[in-house]
């Protein structure tokens, strides 16, 4: 698929990507050719040309909503640096790192996928979509959602972090985990993995502790019987953290200290519009503190 290059097409300016060469040749601007096309439908397509020159397959977005574009370029510029020094993406394998932030609770996870392009500037190019997705499964949302989780954990400014932690609930709401998928997760040093992939749970707990120190108590707490919905086991060990935190004793403390979890989580679940019960992802099926019954191809 040929398509126009332009000042907008571009990510990396040549000139820009000439100073990376010479001063940081390891960096992803250095690596690759990075561009942004429009789609038909109003999405964007982004990708990267010049990896085959270094071992590694090009990659590519497709379906990107217009107002995710940085988080894309962000992405891109990581996997890109994965696929170099790991000497590539395999396709259909899978990748799993903690790439936004330092001390992240989960690993970002997806699969890459051949895809059916055959011009001969685009002919190799992998697709990056959700881990075990298909190429007919676009844009990968849990990847992304993810993210944009990574980050606001990371940001200093609880008004950042609420954008951050809406972002991810907006592109992905997350689905329910099992009753008490969770509850054996360390509080200490958690590993989220399979439970923000799954449910989002980082979105949830995170704009909650956000809320709730920007003084919005009553935001804190209805965002709080959604977290308790789709990760109930995860949500008993929050609350022992939460009540043992020497915090103030406000409404989001007092709510903490009187739920009664299950009795919130079967109601909302009850209330959702599709009902009944919690099926794990394909993907995550089988997982506690792993990703899911996949083999862990950390690349």
């Amino acid at each position: 698929m040929e398509h126009p290059i332009k000042s907008n097409t571009r990510v990396v300016s040549p000139l820009a990507r000439l100073f990376y060469l010479i001063f940081n040749r390891g960096d992803p601007r250095a690596l690759a050719v990075y561009h942004v096309v429009p789609e038909r439908r109003g999405t964007l397509w982004i990708h990267c040309h010049g990896l085959q020159r270094r071992g590694a397959s090009n990659l590519e977005f497709t379906g990107v909503p217009p107002e995710f574009r940085d988080e894309a370029i962000e992405l891109m510029f990581a996997l890109v640096g994965i696929a170099r020094s790991k000497r590539g993406l395999a396709e259909g394998g899978d990748f799993a790192d903690r790439f936004t932030a330092r001390g992240q609770r989960f690993a970002e996870i997806g699969t890459v996928r051949a895809t059916a392009r055959t011009d001969a500037q685009h002919a190799g190019v992998l697709r990056v979509v959700d881990y075990g997705k298909t190429l007919a499964d676009g844009f990968p949302k849990r990847l992304f959602a993810a993210h944009l989780v990574a980050k606001a954990d990371a940001a200093k400014d609880p008004k950042q972090q609420e954008i951050l932690y809406r972002k991810a609930l907006d592109i992905f709401p997350g689905d329910f985990a099992e009753m008490n998928e969770g509850a054996d997760i360390d509080s200490v040093s958690p590993d989220l993995t399979a439970l923000q992939h799954k449910c989002n749970v980082g979105a949830y707990f995170g704009l909650a502790e956000a809320l709730r120190t920007l003084g919005k108590g009553s935001e804190a707490v209805t965002i709080s019987g959604e977290a308790i919905a789709r990760a109930p086991g995860w949500a008993e060990v929050c609350r022992n953290r939460i009540l043992q935190s020497g915090g103030p004793e406000d409404r989001y403390f007092r709510y903490w200290q009187g739920v009664d979890i299950i009795d919130v989580a079967m109601r909302q679940r009850s209330a959702a519009p599709s009902s009944g019960p919690a099926r794990p992802s394909a993907a995550v099926a089988g997982a506690s503190n792993g990703f899911g019954s996949r083999r862990d191809r950390r690349v």
